[in-house]
């Protein structure tokens, strides 16, 4: 659904978007730009809400064209950015594009200050740094704090670091497109048994006595077969030993009472091999097997582990499990440098830690022992949460950035989804 109040920028061919946006509903005052690969762009949008959509030629343009449009001439662009203070070797680090720096792992804010980095070149200005003290948050008198409050006051032109797009914050600053989302795992460690005693008494489950009854009935059956000779039921006792020595490839030999002794013995046998390999078999595979996962969810993970949360400056204030949050408040230690939480993980079987999940996935790659993958276990934390770079209510400077996404798009410096959002 593309919302009322909205305005999307869509990359693709028209035809096969045309035919996505007809099984959606479009609102009436939505906004929608369709790029196509050759730089042919269209405006799609209804005149009523129960009208059939119109689509009309906005310009036909090469993306260097549109390139030129935007250059600012050495203009200076004022960007509000949120540096992190970090311990690197008992050092203050602020150091955002240093290679040696990555304890914190601050993959967010580094793209979005490497990506308004190409901006500054691509649009020909120079980027002015406003240093903010927070994301963004709403203060119990109403008001923002951070890098929205420098937007709202034109401190600054536009946001550089990516925060989180909530209701309140729409109704403040529009945001640029969405080109990354922030998903949280909790990792832990969860030995796998391979194998348990208790397979050992298979052997003795209610599958192998019902086996064991059907062998000692076709045992009787075999066995009552020459009483039954003797007895007025002779034609179909001989008829069923025919049919069984037939089936044993015995033949109609002239010894008939061996060749059916024979064959029924050899079915019986026959029977009792396979179950006995039936229940080796599942034997061999309770030894084997590991045991099944005891934590499966994150109400298994607060009940049964304690918790602590990696210290990445952008993620505690997007997201965190109500349940979580009230674990860490029974606890004192809350908050883990990353290599010391990866390291805790590893040394601690009762303990597990919460992080985003690019930062976490890298940090057990580069930290874990091929054992601690194999027994390493990671439980999705809640949806996922949208994140982009704020800027100031109908901002002119709106569509240069969301090009400017467009274009690194095409210079295959990124893969993106491209839309923006705003209200």
């Amino acid at each position: 659904m593309l919302g009322e109040g909205f305005s999307w920028l869509l990359r693709g061919e028209l035809d096969e978007i045309l035919v996505t946006l007809k099984k959606m509903y479009v609102g009436f005052s939505s906004d929608i730009v369709l790029a196509e690969d050759n730089g042919t762009m269209y405006d799609v949008y209804k005149l009523t809400s129960t009208t059939e959509l119109q689509v009309r030629l906005l310009e036909e343009f090469r993306f260097r064209s549109k390139r030129n449009r935007y250059n600012l001439e050495q203009n200076a662009l004022r960007g509000a950015f949120v540096f992190t203070t970090f311990k690197v070797n008992n050092e203050t680090s602020h150091l955002i594009l240093d290679k040696y720096y990555y304890p914190q792992d601050e993959k967010i804010n580094r793209m979005y200050y490497a990506f308004f980095m190409y901006l500054s070149k691509i649009f020909n200005f120079t980027l002015d740094i406003l240093v903010s003290e927070t994301y963004g948050y709403r203060s119990e008198n109403g008001t923002f704090n951070g890098e929205i409050r420098d937007l709202i006051l034109t401190r600054a032109d536009f946001g550089m670091s990516a925060i989180g797009i909530t209701n309140e914050r729409l109704n403040a600053v529009d945001f640029t497109a969405n080109i990354d989302d922030v998903y949280f795992l909790v990792i832990f460690i969860e030995e796998k048994a391979f194998g348990g005693y208790k397979a050992l008494i298979q052997p003795f489950s209610s599958k192998v006595w019902i086996g064991l009854l059907i062998i000692i009935v076709a045992a009787i059956v075999v066995s009552s077969v020459p009483q039954s000779l003797n007895t007025v039921r002779t034609a179909l006792a001989n008829g069923s030993m025919l049919i069984v020595s037939v089936m044993c490839s015995q033949g109609l030999t002239k010894e008939f009472p061996g060749s059916y002794k024979k064959g029924l013995c050899t079915v019986l046998l026959f029977f009792s091999m396979i179950v006995t390999i039936f229940y080796h078999t599942s034997i061999m595979n309770g030894l084997l097997s590991p045991t099944p996962n005891l934590i499966k969810t994150v109400e298994d993970v607060v009940a049964k582990k304690r918790i602590g949360v990696a210290n990445i400056s952008y993620l505690t204030p997007l997201f965190l499990h109500p349940l979580v949050v009230q674990k860490l408040n029974e606890v004192r230690e809350k908050r883990y440098e990353i290599p010391m939480g990866i390291k805790k993980v590893q040394q601690d079987k009762m303990f597990s830690l919460i992080g985003d999940e690019k930062t976490l996935r890298e940090a057990m790659e580069r930290s874990f022992t091929d054992s601690d993958k194999c027994n390493g276990r990671e439980i999705r934390a809640g949806s996922k949460i949208q994140i982009a770079t704020p800027i100031k209510k109908h901002s002119h400077y709106k569509e240069m950035i969301i090009f400017g996404l467009v274009y690194i798009h095409f210079l295959y410096i990124c893969k993106i989804v491209i839309y923006s959002i705003s209200r």
